[in-house]
């Protein structure tokens, strides 16, 4: 139920085995429920013939399968993005990201709508930190826990923010795009920083959703060569902004990737995996 829709609930000390966890559980506010009749919290039974051992099933197998799924994980290189929607403070948003086991698991991680100013920083303990700032609503930076072959690139304006990365084996740019960017010189920035013959990443928020209209942007990044491989709704709005596109060079590679929704923000993650 969405919040500030109505649950009443007729009690009863008669009430089925499982039956008030079913119903209490349909609110998503305590204030949204109403009980009617005697309220006893002993009609609140767990369902132990069938429920309990079905859980434990569950969760042993669960258990399991995320074993499985890190073993093969640790054979990956991982490269993510996350529009952040702003670190600038040390309340709230930068704590939910020096928590996020998900985040800071990956090899290269970027950020977009940084919110930071020119002469701000937010830096990741064992990362390289690069950042892209143009205050409110914009900017992006870039971490990395692999060793670049050369100094990190970062370039801005109004519209744009863009971090680069150089690898022994790819490159990596990060990128947050705000509605009626430049493109001349986005497509001109990125000329630069695109070389032919070296396996590229191009990821970020492009602002441009893709499931209800052709993208320019991606229409510039196939006649390079890239493929856009993000297929999902990347907001809670149902719009597919956050893209990651990657060119011809990277076929020689295993890769796939995996959308992860986050609570402190209303995009996804969006991470690329990468055979060492």
């Amino acid at each position: 139920m969405k919040p500030g829709c109505n649950l009443v609930i007729h009690w009863s000390d008669k009430l089925p085995v499982a039956m008030a966890m079913v119903m209490l559980s349909r609110a998503t506010r305590i204030e949204d429920v109403h009980i009617v009749g005697n309220f006893t919290s002993d009609s609140i039974k767990c369902d132990t013939t069938h429920a309990l051992p079905e859980a434990e099933r569950l969760l042993e197998l669960f258990d399991k399968l995320e074993k499985e799924e890190n073993e093969k994980k640790e054979k990956l290189l991982k490269i993510s993005y996350l529009n952040v929607r702003s670190i600038k403070s040390w309340i709230g948003k930068r704590e939910d990201v020096l928590k996020d086991d998900l985040l800071l698991e990956a090899d290269i991680l970027g950020l977009g709508e940084t919110w930071l100013e020119e002469d701000q920083a937010f830096y990741l303990d064992g990362y390289e930190g690069h950042f892209s700032n143009r205050g409110k609503g914009k900017g992006v930076a870039g971490f990395s826990k692999l060793k670049l072959i050369s100094e990190a690139e970062a370039a801005s304006n109004k519209r744009c923010s863009a971090v680069s990365f150089k690898t022994k084996d790819f490159n990596t740019i990060f990128l947050y795009l705000s509605d009626g960017y430049d493109k001349n010189c986005l497509f001109q920035l990125l000329d630069d920083w695109i070389i032919d013959d070296i396996p590229t990443i191009v990821m970020g928020d492009i602002n441009e959703d893709i499931l209800v209209k052709e993208s320019t942007f991606e229409t510039y990044m196939a006649m390079k060569g890239f493929c856009q491989l993000i297929k999902q709704p990347t907001s809670d709005k149902g719009s597919l902004i956050d893209h990651i596109y990657v060119n011809n060079l990277m076929n020689s590679k295993k890769i796939d990737v995996e959308q992860t929704p986050v609570y402190y923000s209303d995009h996804d993650v969006i991470t690329l995996y990468i055979s060492k």
